[in-house]
């Protein structure tokens, strides 16, 4: 029992460590992210009427934007509530001027309606997507992607969730609110067996249009993991892979998928 004790113990002393260099990890590669794209952090801030203090610095995340290298979108995830590892962020997406880091396009959504919890699942991760998401003959979308993940072997989960957004005047409109791009979950034994399903989406931008928007066609991979042990005593995977397909259609005000 003392023994299961100290593994125990041993476990969780490795998890916290691992924990600490992903932050240190996580923060040194979001600053360096600034630095590469000329983005001054605190002149944005200022204009946020935040601090850094108030922001979780290892999450915020900047790129250029598609085909404009005069200007940048940042997304900035500030603290709402912060208790014994439990967080909840508003979030803060902009684009600015790379020269001057004045905001010419920002979207605020609170911690209440935008799902940016981390607890038992973390909030690991935020990537800026910008890949060609032509939403109408002349607009772009760029996407805002969240990864989550706990840390259970025996019961894994991840998720990864994208929201679209397009630059209107001075704001930025959300078109794709935390659509689900990416799930893994499952049950084992964390040695061999178990039973887990991942699903992976891509989007497909068609010619038709709704309400004025391209419809979004979506890809989904499902893929069904079982693993055994064979009479050999090896471990064993075995797939099954099933493709489902899917419309969004942009209804005056969001995309939704189409029953």
């Amino acid at each position: 029992m003392k023994i299961v004790g100290m593994k125990m113990e041993t476990l969780k002393t490795v998890n916290k460590i691992i924990l600490k260099i992903t932050f240190i990890l996580s923060l040194f590669l979001s600053l360096w992210g600034f630095t590469q794209n000329n983005i001054e952090l605190n002149t944005i801030l200022k204009q946020l009427k935040l601090t850094k203090k108030q922001c979780e610095l290892s999450l915020i995340v900047t790129k250029p934007f598609p085909n404009n290298k005069n200007e940048t979108i940042v997304v900035i995830p500030e603290i709402a509530e912060e208790e014994n590892g439990y967080y909840e962020f508003h979030s803060h997406v902009l684009v600015v001027d790379t020269k001057t880091n004045k905001i010419i396009h920002k979207y605020y959504e609170s911690a209440e309606d935008n799902d940016w919890i981390s607890d038992a699942v973390m909030l690991a991760e935020i990537k800026i997507d910008t890949a060609p998401y032509m939403v109408g003959k002349n607009t772009r979308a760029f996407g805002v992607r969240v990864y989550f993940y706990n840390q259970s072997k025996p019961n894994p989960y991840s998720r990864e969730s994208m929201s679209l957004f397009i630059k209107k005047t001075n704001v930025l409109n959300k078109v794709l609110d935390n659509h689900t791009m990416m799930e893994y979950s499952g049950e084992g034994d964390a040695s061999c067996y178990g039973e887990f399903l991942k699903s992976e989406k891509i989007f497909i931008m068609t010619s038709n249009k709704t309400n004025g928007y391209y419809d979004i066609l979506a890809k989904n991979k499902f893929t069904s993991i079982t693993n055994n042990i064979d009479k050999n005593g090896k471990c064993i995977r075995e797939n099954e892979v099933n493709l489902i397909k899917s419309t969004l259609k942009f209804d005056g005000h969001i995309y939704k998928k189409i029953q």
